[in-house]
């Protein structure tokens, strides 16, 4: 883009004239008798989206769609750079945000039709690691989905419909996506349900939790968590062979893996081993199975983990935040706010992968890198325990004998995996060399 005013000079763009400029003079850049002066054009190869904005701009749940203007930046910044984000319309563009989202969910409530808009957040958030979820814990005896325990067989609390009611307005002022953790149908909301297959409320928006069983309700052909207790490591291929008869997609969570002793690790292995074999055959009979621990790592490129307290966060009952349900059920001093104050998370910054020395320098992409393991295990939350990277590097072993055993079969993947002559990533780390200075 080039602006030439009338005496034949030369601009970024209309916005770096001077009539357009309320604070600065205009920018000019040359003029039609010497030329363009690309020594003035190199500031604007160098800009980028975390070098011109704050914290609070890189990580604002609206900025997709934020058309932030250069020629703003220059004209509001105190000293005439454009390395300066202009923030001052921001309360006005969420609150366009806000009112879109109202006009939109009036639209579904009173017609009972799909949006446009909802179809369109459906497309993307399916694809995108933008999506941010907001699970609700109805009550504190749902069955776990993942490494927590809830507190079954005692008096339990349940979310009443006020902190329900505030938990929805949130997620919808904030962009989260609902996510029910137990029995609770919310009508006229959509919301996806992660619930026991013992549950009688189990519809095509469910995930089905089941606990170390493969029972699942007939005529279920959706995602399915498996729970698996060291007791059951043995099971595992009996497990995911049965649940494979109604499902092609099941996460595997292993359970009180803090407990995991070597000849758990190594029965692990063996059983993992045998996993490739049948998921190998799934593949040959052109009805692959998905299955976390295996296959998830050869279409990835980078990281794909849990991310709790960045892409999800948690209400429970008390109409207190959490990072996770573990934090709550480990804790219910845990919390990071509350549904009338909102969130803080005190040094959120180590929820960031590339704040972990250990993680950032890992290609066990599939790892679900528990933030609240490794706060239980290492007293960090940026720091694994190393029980959690033996499990994860077993896993990224298995996942490489399946794809080169698939590879003969001319099936290919996205993720070329290498041999690693290590289980714990910190003894690389601690060849190759860290130090302050990095």
């Amino acid at each position: 883009m080039l602006a030439v005013d009338y005496k034949g000079d030369f601009f970024p763009c209309l916005r770096f004239l001077d009539f357009t400029l309320n604070n600065h003079k205009g920018f000019k850049i040359g003029n039609m008798d010497s030329g363009i002066d690309f020594d003035k054009l190199r500031p604007f190869a160098g800009l980028s989206l975390k070098n011109q904005s704050s914290e609070e701009c890189i990580r604002c749940e609206v900025a997709s769609g934020c058309a932030w203007c250069t020629g703003a930046n220059y004209d509001f910044s105190n000293n005439g750079t454009i390395y300066k984000r202009a923030t001052y319309i921001c309360k006005m563009y969420k609150a366009n945000i806000r009112a879109n989202e109202y006009f939109w969910t009036e639209f579904t409530k009173r017609t009972g039709l799909i949006s446009p808009r909802e179809e369109y957040k459906k497309n993307r958030y399916s694809k995108s690691e933008d999506a941010k979820y907001l699970q609700f814990i109805i009550s504190d005896n749902i069955t776990p989905h993942c490494t927590y325990v809830s507190k079954t067989g005692v008096k339990s609390n349940n979310m009443n419909d006020d902190i329900i009611n505030k938990g929805l307005l949130f997620a919808q002022n904030n962009n989260f996506i609902p996510v029910v953790l137990g029995n609770r149908n919310l009508q006229n909301n959509n919301f996806i349900n992660i619930i026991s297959n013992e549950s009688e409320n189990i519809d095509e928006n469910s995930i089905v939790i089941c606990d170390n069983s493969s029972d699942l309700p007939s005529n279920f052909h959706g995602i399915c968590i498996l729970l698996l207790a060291k007791n059951n490591i043995d099971k595992l291929l009996n497990f995911v062979s049965e649940l494979y008869k109604s499902v092609n997609r099941i996460n595997v969570i292993v359970q009180d893996i803090d407990k995991w002793n070597d000849t758990d690790t190594n029965l692990y292995k063996k059983k993992l081993e045998q996993l490739v074999e049948f998921v190998a055959l799934t593949y040959k009979n052109n009805n692959p199975i998905e299955i976390n621990i295996l296959t998830d790592i050869l279409d990835l490129e980078s990281m794909c983990n849990c991310n709790a307290g960045r892409s999800h966060i948690s209400l429970a009952p008390n109409g207190k935040f959490y990072i996770c349900p573990a934090f709550y059920f480990d804790n219910p001093d845990n919390n990071i706010g509350d549904i009338d104050n909102g969130i803080n998370i005190y040094n959120k910054y180590l929820l960031d992968i590339e704040n972990s020395a250990i993680c950032s320098e890992c290609d066990s992409y599939h790892c679900r890198r528990c933030v609240y393991l490794n706060k239980k295990l290492t007293n960090e939350i940026n720091t694994p325990s190393k029980i959690q990277c033996v499990i994860s590097h077993l896993e990224r072993n298995a996942s490489l004998k399946l794809e080169r055993k698939l590879n003969q079969e001319n099936i290919l993947f996205k993720n070329i995996l290498n041999s690693i002559e290590y289980l714990e990533p910190i003894d690389k780390l601690l060849k190759d060399g860290v130090g302050y200075d990095e």
